[in-house]
């Protein structure tokens, strides 16, 4: 029979030809026992299902062939329902039920699997409820704590089945074994591990009986044996195949044994003749059965290689339905091994795409990470996305490489610029050397390939240059703070323009400090030692007018050899008068004494003006200015410019030297100040400077109204020379300002010291300090000897009206604690009295005599020196007496 199963029968089954019925039994035996040995696939059922429409027995194959389909849920076409009436009871009787079943899930044989496995795992419940294998032991205790512990095992197996499924129970066996079973025993041990075994047995039961529900209550039951004499022999493989699923597998072995060795036989022989297509059918029906193992195995191997790559390819992406079609239809192994290793090379293809953009992606993220978005370095990656768009993969992978080697070189180069700025951010601050050197070998062994320049080492001298530079940023900003403290605290000895002047140093250092701190820190240094420089000591009327005075004398000693007493005068005359006068010979230092006791004071050049009067001054124009016709426009003269500059700064003591003040009227150029001098020193007294008519309107009225207020802070200090050039000086004039005839004596000691006492700084003196020392109420001391000083004055033709008497005792009551009593009426009388003495000597010979006499009573030595001197028998009568002279500062002398 099964000689006559050759390639023709096999390639059969591929064509709609009827099959003889001896080829279409063997084919059945064939397939019914590939079935049996686990083969499953879908050409076996196919096969099956030809036999069962061509073959020409329809009383025998057709029938048993379409039990079988319906029983593995193949369905049935009506064949199955006449099944051979010769066939055993045992055997018919669950084929039939089988054949009627209608199963709720699966298939019949399925169903049939779970009930047997039911039934198995019932039975071995049933041993394991027992605790040995023979059912009995020795051990009393043991034996009585395992029966109550099986107890509820035994009652739930009573009504544990298909159609009535429930859990196991929950025991605790420690509470039977206790008092029956030592604890810690082995003994106790045995149980414990029983119990475990037994509470398996009944998940694996439970578990059986909800796959086992069965579809009706007739359930068969597999048949150990049939009866084989009522079957043709020829059929009887045929048959015990078809029904094997319902036969114990010893019998059907038993029955199969015989035509086993035919079977195995016919398959070598197919296996060695088939080719092509139906060869790689037959390794397919019979791979994983054992048949014809040594001929199909290689294509057995091939086949599952081919198919595990169809699965890989699948789960990939990889469109296979080309390939799985020509295998499993077509059976053309050699055309599927073609497409499959087209998919594979398309699918190679893909990925290598894939990984070359992937690639090229992570390549384009570090050009915008490490590059900085380089043109050269994107556009180089643009080429290369045109390569793979273009399928040129090699070319690709070939500029990836490029490019690569291109990054790293900007990299290093990047690293490089990062090293270079490290070293600006180092450079720009003081204190780094070592790190600067540090940094240039770094660079250096980069540059010569030495070393290379790793993110490492760039990010340590990032770090340590970014230490160094906001170490040394706070200790500028420190500096700066502290500069600023200092000139907060020595803002008074500054003048207001210097202050500003280190006010925007030090901002423009706060500017630059974020950006250049090194340059910051010399505009902080710059302005320190401006404020060391500019700083002049402020004096406080608490350090008292002896200090003052002191320091006066000290300053000017470095600035000429002025006597002490010229510079006491000068300062108690400008106590008592706001407006002094220098008389003295050419060279004599006036205006050096005038400069260098402002300087003193702590006048800067801005605060001290100095103006030479020209003898074209005959009017006050040239001093207060004059409104213009021609322009309707005001023009400031000098003086209303400088009191400007005085009301800008009240507190701070400002100078006008007038040098040669008597070369033009004193009292024509000077008339409206000569009347505010005198007014200003009164308290409450505020005197105005008429500028132009009220009622003018001139274009410039907003930026000078027609009057000013006279500053209370001005000091007028003016030169005199008398000689034939000169106008001689007012009374008006001489009635408002103490005359200073300086004295002159050329000695040595002014070559000693004059280095030494140049290096006195000024100090500064407010007006609020200043006026503190000032006594505008006159001392009364030396009342009755200035009525009769005036009395013998008018002798001479000289008045002593109410001004003079009350400047002379004013003077004296700011002389006291600088001059004493003495020397102040003595200084006072020779800058008030003795300037007022003009005639020819002739003339005033006896009243002269009698002023010397009073002069001599009150002790007034350098007035008795100087009528001492007018009174000279070598000097005759025609000689013009001047106390305005400069030859009287020589008489004192």
């Amino acid at each position: 029979m099964f000689e006559q199963l050759g390639q023709e029968s096999l390639a059969k089954l591929r064509e709609d030809i009827p099959i003889p019925a001896e080829e279409g039994l063997a084919l059945a035996v064939l397939l019914l026992e590939l079935l049996r040995r686990g083969a499953r696939e879908r050409a076996v059922f196919e096969g099956l299902d030809r036999v069962r429409k061509e073959c020409l027995d329809r009383e025998v194959v057709p029938p048993l062939v379409d039990w079988r389909l319906k029983a593995e849920n193949w369905g049935a076409v009506g064949d199955a329902y006449v099944l051979p009436h010769w066939l055993p009871t045992e055997l018919l009787d669950p084929m039939q039920r089988l054949r009627d079943v209608e199963p709720l899930h699966g298939s019949p044989l399925e169903w049939f699997a779970a009930h047997n496995e039911f039934r198995d795992a019932r039975r071995e419940f049933e041993r394991k409820l027992e605790l040995s294998d023979s059912g009995t032991n020795k051990f009393t205790g043991e034996q009585v704590a395992w029966d109550a512990i099986v107890e509820p095992f035994r009652q739930w197996m009573s009504t544990v089945a298909p159609e009535a499924r429930s859990d196991p129970p929950r025991v605790d066996p420690r509470r039977h074994m206790r008092g029956a079973v030592r604890p810690g025993s082995d003994r106790e041990r045995y149980l414990k591990r029983r119990f475990r075994d037994l509470a398996d047995a009944a998940e694996r039961l439970a578990a059986a009986a909800s796959a086992a529900v069965p579809p009706h209550d007739r359930v068969p039951t597999p048949a150990e044996s049939i009866e084989l004499s009522s079957i043709p022999a020829e059929l009887r493989p045929f048959v015990v195949l078809t029904a094997a699923p319902l036969l114990v597998a010893d019998f059907v072995g038993e029955v199969i044994a015989p035509v086993s060795a035919e079977i195995e036989s016919a398959a070598v022989r197919l296996a060695n003749e088939l080719s092509g297509p139906v060869r790689v059918r037959l390794a397919r029906l019979t791979m994983g059965t054992g048949i014809a193992q040594e001929q199909l195995e290689p294509l057995w191997g091939t086949l599952d290689d081919l198919r595990q790559k169809l699965g890989h390819l699948g789960e990939r992406g990889v469109d296979t339905d080309v390939a799985e079609y020509q295998l499993d239809i077509d059976d053309d192994l050699e055309g599927a091994l073609e497409t499959l290793a087209d998919a594979e090379r398309r699918a190679a293809d893909a990925e290598r795409k894939q990984r070359v953009r992937a690639q090229l992606d992570e390549l384009r993220r570090r050009i915008t990470a490490e590059a900085g978005d380089d043109r050269g370095l994107l556009e180089a990656a643009d080429l290369i996305d045109a390569d793979v768009a273009d399928e040129r993969l090699d070319a690709a992978e070939d500029g990836l490489r490029n490019l690569r080697e291109s990054l790293e070189d900007a990299r290093r180069e990047s690293r490089l610029e990062a090293l270079r700025e490290a070293r600006a951010l180092a450079e720009a601050v003081d204190g780094a050397d070592h790190l600067l050197a540090d940094i240039d070998d770094a660079i250096a062994s980069a540059e010569d390939g030495l070393e290379p320049v790793t993110q490492e080492l760039v990010d340590t001298f990032r770090d340590r240059a970014e230490q160094a530079w906001d170490s040394f940023h706070d200790d500028v900003d420190a500096e700066l703070v502290a500069a600023r403290e200092r000139l907060r605290q020595l803002s008074d000895g500054l003048d207001a323009s210097g202050a500003s002047e280190l006010e925007g140093l030090l901002d423009r250092a706060r500017q630059v400090l974020s950006s250049d701190p090194r340059r910051a820190r010399e505009l902080i240094r710059e302005a320190t030692r401006s404020i060391d420089r500019r700083y002049v000591p402020v004096w406080e009327p608490a350090q008292g007018e002896a200090s003052l005075v002191a320091h006066l004398e000290r300053f000017l000693s470095g600035r000429g050899m002025f006597d002490p007493i010229d510079v006491r005068r000068l300062h108690v005359s400008l106590k008592t008068r706001r407006f002094v006068i220098l008389a003295g010979l050419t060279g004599s230092g006036k205006s050096t004494i005038a400069r260098g006791y402002a300087e003193a004071m702590g006048a800067t050049s801005e605060r001290v003006r100095r103006v030479a009067v020209r003898p074209n001054w005959v009017d006050e124009s040239e001093v207060l200015g004059f409104l213009n016709p021609l322009d309707n426009r005001f023009h400031p003269g000098w003086l209303a410019t400088l009191a400007r500059d005085c009301a800008r700064e009240p507190e701070l003591p400002h100078f006008l030297i007038l040098d040669e003040m008597n070369l033009a009227p004193v009292e024509y150029y000077l008339a409206d100040v000569l009347s505010a001098i005198e007014d200003v020193t009164s308290p409450g007294n505020r005197p105005q400077l008429a500028l132009y008519p009220p009622d003018a309107v001139p274009e410039n009225r907003g930026d000078w109204p027609p009057q000013i207020e006279y500053p209370r802070n001005l000091f007028i200090i003016g030169t005199v020379n008398i000689d034939e050039s000169t106008r001689a000086i007012s009374d008006r004039v001489l009635d408002r300002a103490n005359v200073i005839q300086l004295s002159i004596d050329v000695q040595r000691s002014h070559h000693d010291d004059r280095d030494a006492a140049a290096e006195e700084p000024p100090w500064r003196v407010r007006m609020s300090a200043w006026d503190k020392i000032v006594h505008q109420r006159p001392s009364a001391r030396f009342h009755d000897q200035l009525v009769e000083i005036a009395e013998t004055l008018s002798g001479l033709r000289i008045g002593m009206g109410v001004r003079s008497h009350l400047e002379i005792e004013r003077f004296i009551a700011n002389a006291e604690g600088v001059l004493d009593e003495a020397e102040a009426l003595d200084v006072a009388l020779l800058q008030r009295v003795v300037p007022k003495v003009r005639g020819f000597r002739g003339e005033l010979a006896d009243p002269l005599a009698e002023l010397r006499t009073l002069f001599e009573s009150l002790g007034a030595t350098r007035c008795t020196a100087v009528v001492d001197a007018w009174l000279d028998p070598e000097l005759s009568d025609e000689t013009f007496l001047d106390g305005t002279d400069a030859s009287v500062g020589l008489a004192t002398m």
